[in-house]
């Protein structure tokens, strides 16, 4: 029921992508030959892509930003633009970076995301639905963490591990051995060279989240049966998967087998780097956030433990959601959840049930099983069990379990 159908979405979306890439005819020709025109739109100037997320016009889901070796004036004045838009707008839009081959990404940019000018257009769509979420899912944290971080922050221990590890997997790429090695000491992860994933299998999930990031062989053949096995031991939030490769004809075979970074096997050690320190730095912002959410969803739906938020945090819960949702042209999903358990069913609940903390904590149960993190559910006071849901599909999702359960479980025969 969580799972969400991402060319669906995609196509829902209202925005286009905004793409600035001053002089990059090659690439505009290119995802409009693959049919990316109606999902992407080119700015070639800071002032056309200021237009884009100035005012009150919805956000767009993301900003790509094409980066050479050497950039036109117009890139780097776009670039300014970027950094005011990360600091004005409050909302977190994700920046993508397309990087040239050598192309070396700036620090202070801090992307969202990094990858080679060879990468599809259906690829890049589907990360950036991926890291819309991840957006959404840190600003839900950062709301949680200012309304309920003394109560969720008790006995509780750092979620982030002291030692980082780069996981090196296969034998045809020792020969970018030495710089690979280097450039992750030189960003204070400790490169491991594996035979198999036996041994991360083996680990606790407190172990496998050391690792920020893979790197398997670029022939498919003998990486296929690595990146399923990725896929089975990080079952909810994945490492970074990198390849390197010499070959072009195997670009679009990795990226078919769900390799979204797949670099040139000549990539120098500071262009490697920012490729690197971007998804380092996405995992660890990622790892928080769902930390937050992990234990604030637990904390919130305890309803048989008879808690309850008070219903001025709530009001304050609301409003910070509407800042971000109103900038990207959302609306919050509410639900109370008592009262669809009354609509459908036709009866007056507590004259048939009296034991309402326990029917409560059902309904609660439910909903956490059929919401994702960042969707709030909890135990109102004065209002009982609601939902804000981050997504229409999500609301009309939990509606009909809540009818199949009174269906199921004769409520509505009462």
């Amino acid at each position: 029921m969580k799972r969400y159908d991402v060319q669906k979405q995609f196509e829902q979306a209202p925005l286009k992508v905004p793409i600035i890439a001053p002089g990059n005819t090659h690439i505009q020709q290119w995802w409009c030959r693959m049919g990316a025109s109606e999902n992407f739109c080119f700015t070639p100037t800071a002032d056309a892509l200021r237009a884009v997320v100035s005012g009150g016009a919805p956000l767009p889901p993301a900003v790509i930003l094409v980066w050479n070796t050497v950039n036109p004036p117009q890139t780097l004045e776009a670039y300014q633009v970027l950094q005011e838009l990360r600091h004005k707008t409050g909302v977190e839009v994700p920046i993508i970076v397309i990087a040239a081959n050598n192309a070396i990404v700036p620090v202070t940019l801090k992307a969202h995301a990094v990858f080679s000018d060879t990468l599809p257009a259906a690829t890049l769509m589907n990360e950036i639905i991926r890291l819309s979420r991840t957006s959404v899912r840190s600003e839900e944290a950062k709301v949680r963490r200012s309304l309920f971080g003394s109560q969720i922050s008790q006995g509780g221990r750092s979620h982030q591990p002291r030692s980082r590890f780069v996981g090196i997997i296969g034998s045809a790429i020792e020969t970018d051995k030495d710089r690979l090695e280097t450039a992750c000491h030189q960003l204070g992860r400790t490169p491991i060279w594996l035979q198999t994933l036996d041994g991360v299998f083996a680990l606790t999930n407190g172990q496998r989240a050391a690792f920020d990031a893979f790197f398997v062989d670029a022939d498919l053949e003998d990486c296929a049966p690595h990146l399923t096995q990725v896929g089975q031991i990080y079952r909810r939030r994945k490492p970074p998967v990198f390849a390197f490769t010499n070959y072009k004809a195997s670009y679009a075979d990795l990226y078919e087998a769900g390799v979204p970074r797949v670099l040139p096997a000549n990539l120098g050690i500071k262009a490697l780097k920012g490729h690197l320190r971007t998804a380092f730095r996405a995992r660890q912002r990622a790892q928080v956030s769902d930390a937050v959410l992990e234990r604030t969803s637990a904390w919130l739906s305890r309803a048989d433990e008879g808690r309850t938020i008070p219903l001025v945090t709530y009001n304050k819960y609301l409003e910070g959601l509407e800042v971000s949702t109103t900038r990207r042209g959302e609306s919050v999903n509410e639900l109370h959840l008592m009262d669809l358990l009354r609509r459908f069913s036709g009866v007056n609940l507590p004259a048939f049930l009296p034991d309402m903390n326990q029917v409560e904590g059902a309904i609660l149960s439910l909903a956490m099983a059929v919401c994702r993190d960042e969707d709030f559910v909890a135990n109102v006071e004065k209002l009982g069990p609601v939902a804000v849901l981050r997504s229409p599909l999500g609301k009309q999702q939990l509606t009909q379990r809540i009818n199949t359960l009174i269906k199921t479980t004769g409520i509505a025969s009462i």
